[in-house]
């Protein structure tokens, strides 16, 4: 199915990242290089939270691309943003392109990371009450899930906007394994979620 493949190979390819990262800081891990090595995981965590980012804005345009290609009903399409004038572009196949190029441009100003606001974007296309959807194959609450995200997005944002500097400007501490636990809670979260879109729409 091409819009999974689109969809997965994208999600992969984040991911990737922030594993090269993390095999890097394993590597140096060997020299007295710490502060470097810290940033490299700082670097990973951020790279983490934009592969979750990345995958959700991936995952609702493939969802308009596929309810508008294959004429399905999945949801309600007045409820995500296009411009007037390209959706009255005549040409089948050029007003796709224009479709596509429009949401990307509009999801660019946009962030999906926090757990609200991903369940706010996932109920757009149809996929409601998704933190209670993987609870079960997460292993989690709903409401555990919500934090954990939320406090990784959270970490991100304190070494994005605040240089990873506590009020003492004293670098916060980052562990290896910590960011292994967050990698791997976001691979099977985003998993999770693209598995959650492909019963939809297989339906």
């Amino acid at each position: 199915m091409p819009y999974k493949t689109s969809l997965i190979t994208r999600y992969e390819s984040t991911i990737t990242q922030v594993e090269e990262l993390v095999a890097i800081h394993n590597f140096l891990q060997s020299v007295p290089t710490t502060q470097v090595t810290d940033n490299i995981l700082r670097a990973a965590l951020t790279m983490l939270v934009s592969a979750i980012d990345t995958s959700i804005h991936e995952l609702v345009i493939n969802a308009v691309l596929f309810e508008l290609k294959e004429e399905r009903s999945i949801f309600n399409l007045d409820k995500i943003l296009i411009e007037i004038s390209v959706s009255r572009e005549s040409d089948f196949d050029q007003r796709l392109r224009l479709i596509e190029a429009c949401l990307r441009q509009n999801y660019s100003k946009e962030s999906f990371q926090s757990s609200r606001k991903i369940e706010i974007t996932l109920a757009k296309i149809g996929i409601t009450k998704i933190w209670s959807r993987l609870a079960s194959s997460l292993g989690m609450s709903p409401e555990d899930i919500k934090i954990k995200l939320d406090l990784l997005v959270r970490r991100r944002n304190q070494i994005v906007h605040e240089g990873d500097l506590d009020h003492l400007h004293c670098l916060r501490e980052i562990s290896r394994e910590d960011l292994l636990q967050s990698l791997e809670f976001t691979k099977a979260l985003i998993s999770e979620i693209i598995s959650e879109y492909c019963k939809l729409i297989e339906v």
